[in-house]
């Protein structure tokens, strides 16, 4: 049986509105129950997928957060108190508890800490600040810990005792070369702890010992409880995999995290846990939610399918009525079928309109015929009259054959009406089809329109949420340019302070090698007052010596300045460190402190870096001054041994005067070399400063930018939902003019088979018209030989008046 035979035999003896109505519901039932079901299973399956992902990220940060940045933060801590000069002094001159205990409140208020310890080389408590009270942990928990110390090795590692796990960290402390103790800092891995990163993830945990029982949770559990029916669900690449287990006999999502000792021995196991009963519970609320969508989707589809039922049998069932009231009652054929203008379109309008035109032509006729019989009566009368001799059978047989060739020539005109509606109306179906035909088409075209779309703003939304990652790259390209340029502009400055200071000594240079030409021009005439000229010199040279050996003590000077800005920048970065360490322990409350530490600890690297930098200046200066006082001594030899000398000069002033012609010409060049260097450098920094503003521009404008795409990718997110539901309607539209069209079809092929019946009717009736045209011929040749004419004329008249009466049955 085939799938159109059983729905024919599910909905047969069912009203047309019941049928539109199942339909209808089955039509928007399926595809939607379809859909929820789909979803339904999509959701559970993202959910359970979020929640995988949620786990494996908590798990990577609090494994990196336990293994690396704690471990480094809480050794950078212990080093840096265990070279702190008061602990070391401590140590030394056997201070008392209270001191240390000084100490201890303030490294536990800074750091928020719970155990505090310093201890001897041999491993002995000194003091201690434990947060517990009756915690009992001491050497012998951690001996070998202590040896590493002792040994000068910093180490960190988990450390179980009797009331549960802990983490320290031991730094030796070292007085000269000789190691004198070792500093501990340790936190408890409590229920506190658990806590904190409950508060902070959002998601529960719980601790086991090695046994496996569970020992801290922050949850609700029964005593000597234990994950039971543990099952691999996800096998992690980086070490963390992802089980499912009961506890509490509730299914969760298990992230497990071992923490081991300094030799590498698990002593006990961190659950990141991810209830499996919440996730259900969300599950069931999102698929009783689309339920009840569903559900009120289904009762509006009903009410509108009742509706449109109603509207499209409403007409048919009027014609019925009126139909029965014309078969069964009096026979008024004067009432019409209300047909308005816009119910005229379809097939049901068309229906009534022509039936309304039929019951009119049918007025018409009872008209005339009652107008006929009134005529037929006055002239039988007449006739009867004249004729009453003329044989009553022969007269009787002829009215009978007039009459009945009369209703047979009417219901041949009707037959013949009815075909030439009928035909009509095929063509009207033809058409339909053929429309219905052009909407299926018109629809899949809009379809694979909607889907070609669908894929456009995919693609779309693809490359602008690549736009905005590159926007964001060039954002940030952009700010590492302008922070360069700014460096460079700052560079350019330095460079131009150093032109001009080589511009000013090329001028002083230059002119005093002109003085050096001129003197040399007129040494040859002066050689007498040589001698003179050189006590002169000696108490220039005395003078320049002194001056040059004060600059050289004012460097020293400055020297130890900078060993004073040094030790600052030094305290500045242990400040620093000291600072970030806090902002560390205060969590996200210290974000905002901690970028102020690194920022003053950056300042503090730079400040380092440049007073290095002015210390080896300095040390080169100093070195000059050196090199200047030795050959400012050794210049004061010479002007001695000069004035011996001064003889033998004023041969040697004629070379030295060229000389400096030439050291003049050289110096000058590079006087306006040195000009024009300084001219070009201003140049460039006005370019550089240009520079500079426009990469701000660039810079706000890429900020911008990065804004307009990341408002570019919302807009095109709601874009890719529109053209989705656009797609969906476009394919349920596509079904349901399939449908339509199908429906139509079959209405065709039902108007075609009744019109060929109506043509076999219409041939029979012309044989039958044919056959009372021959017997009314017989008649009319018998007529001469009916003997009781008026008996059949009186007949005739009898049957007028019957026929009148019956005509005026109807209302005409």
């Amino acid at each position: 049986m085939t799938l159109k035979g059983i729905i024919s035999g599910l909905i047969s003896g069912y009203t047309i509105k019941t049928k539109l109505v199942l339909a209808f519901i089955a039509l928007i039932s399926i595809p939607m129950l379809v859909s929820t079901f789909v979803a339904s299973n999509l959701i559970t399956r993202k959910l359970t997928n979020i929640s995988h992902e949620k786990l494996s990220i908590t798990a990577e940060n609090i494994k990196d957060n336990l293994e690396n940045r704690t471990k480094n933060q809480m050794l950078e801590q212990t080093a840096y108190y265990a070279k702190s000069e008061e602990i070391v002094l401590n140590i030394g001159i056997g201070a008392s508890e209270q001191e240390y205990r000084k100490i201890f409140l303030s490294i536990k208020k800074m750091l928020n800490i719970d155990i505090v310890e310093v201890l001897d080389n041999k491993g002995a408590v000194i003091a201690n600040d434990i947060k517990k009270a009756n915690h009992q942990h001491n050497a012998r928990n951690y001996a070998e810990l202590i040896s590493s110390a002792a040994g000068g090795r910093e180490i960190a590692s988990f450390v179980w005792s009797e009331d549960g796990i802990h983490y320290i960290a031991l730094s030796p402390i070292a007085s000269g070369d000789k190691n004198i103790g070792a500093f501990v800092l340790g936190r408890y891995m409590d229920k506190d702890f658990l806590e904190s990163l409950k508060s902070t993830t959002g998601i529960n945990f719980f601790l086991t010992n090695s046994n496996g029982d569970i020992t801290l949770s922050t949850f609700e559990i029964n005593k000597g409880e234990r994950v039971q029916d543990s099952k691999l669900t996800i096998k992690g690449k980086d070490g963390i995999s992802l089980y499912t287990g009961k506890v509490n006999k509730q299914l969760w999502h298990l992230a497990p995290i071992e923490l081991k000792d300094w030799k590498g021995k698990t002593l006990a196991i961190l659950y990141i846990a991810d209830s499996l009963s919440a996730l259900e519970e969300d599950v069931n609320r999102i698929r009783y939610t689309l339920m009840t969508i569903a559900f009120l989707f289904l009762g509006g589809a009903i009410f509108m399918g009742i509706l449109i039922a109603r509207a499209i049998v409403s007409p048919i069932e009027r014609v019925i009525v009126m139909l029965k009231n014309i078969a069964e009652g009096e026979a008024d054929i004067t009432k019409r079928l209300d047909v308005t203008s816009n119910s005229t379109n379809d097939e049901i309008g068309q229906l009534a309109k022509w039936f309304n035109i039929f019951v009119s032509t049918v007025q018409g006729i009872v008209k005339k015929v009652a107008e006929a019989s009134g005529n037929i009566t006055n002239t039988l009368e007449n006739i009867s009259n004249f004729s009453k001799k003329v044989s009553n059978g022969a007269q009787n047989q002829s009215i009978s054959t007039s009459n009945t060739a009369a209703s047979l020539n009417q219901m041949d005109a009707s037959i013949n009406q009815t075909a030439e509606y009928m035909t009509e109306l095929s063509s009207m179906a033809e058409e339909v089809s053929a429309s219905l035909i052009e909407m299926a088409s018109s629809v899949d075209g809009v379809s694979r329109h909607a889907e070609k779309a669908a894929s456009s703003v995919d693609e779309t939304s693809s490359s602008i949420i690549e736009m905005g990652h590159s926007i964001g790259e060039v954002s940030n390209e952009v700010e590492s340019l302008a922070s360069l340029a700014d460096e460079t502009a700052s560079s350019i400055g330095e460079v131009i302070t150093s032109i001009k200071e080589v511009e000013k000594s090329a001028k002083l240079s230059a002119d005093l090698s002109e003085k050096a030409s001129k003197i040399a021009e007129e040494g040859s005439e002066a050689v007498a007052q040589t001698i003179e000229g050189m006590d002169k010199i000696k108490v220039s040279v005395e003078g320049s010596s002194a001056v040059i050996k004060r600059l050289g003590s004012k460097s020293k000077e400055i020297g130890k300045i900078l060993s004073v800005i040094n030790e600052i920048a030094e305290q500045t970065t242990l400040l620093a460190l000291n600072a970030a360490i806090i902002a560390a322990q205060a969590g996200e409350h210290g974000r905002g402190f901690a970028v102020v530490a690194d920022e003053i600890k950056n300042l503090a690297e730079r400040t380092a870096v440049s007073t290095k930098e002015i210390d080896a200046l300095i040390k080169s200066v100093q070195s000059e001054t050196h090199d200047a006082v030795n050959a400012m001594d050794a210049g004061l030899s010479s002007v001695l041994e000069g004035v011996n000398l001064s003889n033998r000069a004023g041969n040697a002033l004629e070379n030295i005067a060229k000389s400096s012609g030439d050291v003049r010409t050289m110096v000058f060049q590079i006087a306006r070399a040195t000009v024009e260097q300084s001219k070009a450098s201003e140049h460039i920094k006005d370019s550089m400063a240009n520079v500079t503003q426009r990469v701000n521009r660039v810079l706000k404008s890429t900020h911008e930018q990065a804004e307009g795409g990341r408002r570019i990718e919302k807009a095109a997110e709601e874009m890719r939902n529109i053209t989705g539901q656009v797609k969906k309607a476009t394919l349920e539209q596509s079904k349901g003019s399939g449908q339509i069209s199908k429906s139509v079809e079959n209405m065709a092929h039902g108007v075609q088979s009744v019109l060929k019946n109506i043509n076999d009717q219409k041939k029979e009736s012309e044989l039958i018209l044919k056959a009372i045209n021959n017997i009314e011929s017989v008649s009319v040749e018998n007529m001469d030989g009916v003997t009781s004419m008026d008996f059949e004329v009186v007949k005739l008249t009898d049957l007028a008046k019957q026929l009148r009466e019956e005509v005026k049955r109807f209302k005409a």
